[in-house]
C-alpha cells in the first residue's frame, strides 16, 4: 500500500470512520511498523555519548599514529646509518688491491 493510502486510512480512523477488517489490519500493521521504528530511534545512543565515543576513538587513533610515526622515524634513522656503513665498506673494498681482495 502506498504511504498516501495509509495516510488516508489513518485519517479516516482518527475521524471515527468505519474501516473494513482488512483496512484495520493494514492500519494496525503500519502502526506496529511505526512503533518499531520509533522504539529503535529512541534506543539509539544519545548523540553526546556517540560524540564522546568518537572523540575517544580519535584520541586512540592519534596515539597509534604517533607510535607508528616514531617507528618510521626510527627505521629511517637505522636505514640512513646502514647506508653510511655500506658506503664506508664499499669505499674500503674499492681501495683493496686485487691480491688483498682475494
Amino acid at each position: 500500500m502506498q504511504p498516501s493510502d495509509i495516510a488516508a486510512l489513518h485519517d479516516r480512523a482518527s475521524r471515527g470512520d468505519s474501516l473494513t477488517e482488512e483496512e484495520q489490519r493494514t492500519l494496525q500493521a503500519w502502526y506496529d511498523e511505526q512503533d518499531t521504528s520509533e522504539t529503535a530511534l529512541i534506543n539509539q545512543p544519545h548523540p553526546a555519548e556517540s560524540l564522546f565515543q568518537l572523540q575517544e576513538q580519535m584520541i586512540q587513533a592519534a596515539r597509534q599514529l604517533e607510535a607508528i610515526t616514531q617507528q618510521i622515524t626510527t627505521t629511517i634513522a637505522t636505514n640512513n646509518a646502514l647506508r653510511l656503513e655500506i658506503a664506508r665498506l664499499q669505499a674500503r673494498v674499492a681501495q683493496l688491491t686485487p691480491e688483498q681482495a682475494a
